[in-house]
């Protein structure tokens, strides 16, 4: 194994103590080529940088929508970052402590129903991130939707026709990675709480058992 990432959930949660500590090992002394996280924002510290950013590769933030309206639409609003674009300040603040501690800052965006038509090019420009990672919203059996799903993200979906669109709007931003659902399929080893593995066929997770057990 040469890369591993960290995501939630929120990572940071309970102020990413422990967090911090699985970084600093896998980097210190797995020594991987890689260490990253996904995190909404929302609980990052700059205090966290100063402990734990020398072991910090790659630090990519969730932003689904720059505009307030949409972000409450969605879910993405929390007491933290809400109202007067305070998510967007959260993310040029956050990009300024990835440079400070030589961290490269990515930021993730999952295209659904309610930011679809969003033109985000302007904004993405502005914080320059090292990649813009685009996903189109996935719908798993039994995690998102379906019967006994956690929650349900059947609103949220889009065709692959409305992605081609949101993709096409923004083709002048050069950090841009799409991810279709189809090239999500198998493309990674995600491990849970309990280390089990989890792969990702055409629209269900399939549980492996726990690597715990294996070993």
């Amino acid at each position: 194994m040469k890369k591993v990432n960290f995501s939630g959930g929120e990572p940071f949660i309970h102020g990413g103590d422990h967090l911090g500590e699985l970084v600093k090992y896998c980097k210190k002394d797995l020594r991987l080529d890689s260490v990253s996280i996904v995190s909404n924002g929302s609980l990052i510290r700059k205090s966290w940088f100063r402990k734990y950013g020398d072991f910090l590769d790659i630090l990519a933030v969730s932003c689904d929508s720059f505009d307030d309206d949409t972000n409450e639409r969605i879910g993405r609003c929390g007491e933290s970052n809400r109202g007067a674009n305070k998510h967007v300040d959260k993310l040029h603040q956050i990009h300024s402590w990835c440079k400070e501690y030589r961290v490269s800052f990515k930021i993730n965006t999952v295209v659904n129903t309610f930011n679809l038509d969003e033109d985000m090019s302007e904004h993405i420009m502005r914080l320059n991130p090292m990649r813009w990672k685009v996903f189109q919203c996935l719908l798993l059996e039994g995690e998102n939707c379906g019967e006994n799903a956690l929650r349900d993200a059947e609103p949220f979906y889009i065709s692959d026709e409305d992605f081609q669109k949101f993709l096409d709007r923004h083709k002048s931003v050069p950090v841009l990675v799409p991810e279709s659902n189809v090239s999500m399929q198998n493309s990674y080893l995600l491990l849970d709480e309990y280390v089990h593995s989890l792969l990702i066929p055409i629209s269900r997770y399939t549980f492996i058992q726990s690597c715990l057990t294996v070993c």
